[in-house]
């Protein structure tokens, strides 16, 4: 091989290294930022994922759930009634309630109805697996999820959202949306005091970001993937022309 040729296939090795560099930033900068084109800007996409938690005790104003006299029946319909309470929770007009407090679109809420109460008590603690990190599974921006205590009037509130001020505002207006909810309830259908359902939130909300290095990560795998991409798709176009040439000086000597 000549100098020239030696130089040639050098710069052709260093140009194929810089076009698949290239490549990659643009696929990690577009997996950081959305682009639009009129007007031209960046706009970064919102990559962390939230979580918080609240616990909810569901009694009367009879105080049911602390009276140490009360029947074992009153606890069991006491206990029914907050699974009835958590599917209430996710219907529409509760979520409208829980969307104007938190300033979200209820229609961007996505609401999991309670976990059945037949599920095993150690699958619902807040502690187990089946807690608000499980929620990033899924690509929906904000979601709540409520799940029950099988045997105490006890109900646990996840949720998730872009920031953990908003997971943690909309669970704080999950409690206060259902509050609202049940107290019209009441009045429309003028439920004595002493019948009336109370929630009291066990505690403050517990919140925070659940994927602090996701941004990092993707980039990298975009870059990762559009570099060995690149340089993958040089090699190929460059065995289809030395193929096409073989194939060219064959057709030539057989002539």
């Amino acid at each position: 091989m000549t100098v020239v040729a030696k130089l040639r296939a050098r710069l052709q090795r260093r140009s194929r290294l810089v076009a698949a560099v290239a490549v990659g930033m643009l696929l990690a900068i577009l997996t950081l930022y959305k682009v639009t084109l009129l007007p031209p800007s960046l706009h970064a996409r919102a990559l962390n994922v939230a979580a918080a938690s609240t616990t909810i005790m569901v009694d009367t104003k009879h105080a049911v759930s602390t009276d140490l006299a009360a029947h074992n029946n009153s606890m069991e319909a006491l206990s029914s009634q907050t699974n009835l309470i958590g599917e209430v929770m996710v219907t529409d007009p509760v979520l409208d309630e829980i969307g104007r407090i938190a300033k979200i679109n209820p229609l961007d809420i996505q609401a999991t109805a309670p976990v059945t109460s037949d599920v095993p008590r150690t699958e619902i603690e807040p502690n187990s697996g089946a807690n608000a990190t499980a929620l990033i599974q899924a690509p929906d921006r904000y979601k709540l999820q409520v799940q029950v205590d099988p045997n105490m009037p006890i109900m646990h509130v996840y949720t998730q959202a872009p920031t953990a001020t908003e997971a943690i505002e909309l669970a704080n207006a999950s409690v206060t949306g259902l509050r609202a909810y049940l107290s019209k309830l009441n009045t429309s259908q003028t439920v004595s005091l002493q019948d009336q359902i109370q929630l009291i939130q066990l505690g403050a909300v517990r919140g925070g970001v659940v994927n602090h290095s996701a941004a990092k990560e993707l980039a990298l795998l975009a870059f990762i993937t559009g570099f060995a991409a690149t340089l993958f798709g040089f090699r190929l176009v460059a065995r289809f022309r030395t193929g096409w040439r073989l194939a060219g000086l064959d057709a030539q000597t057989e002539r």
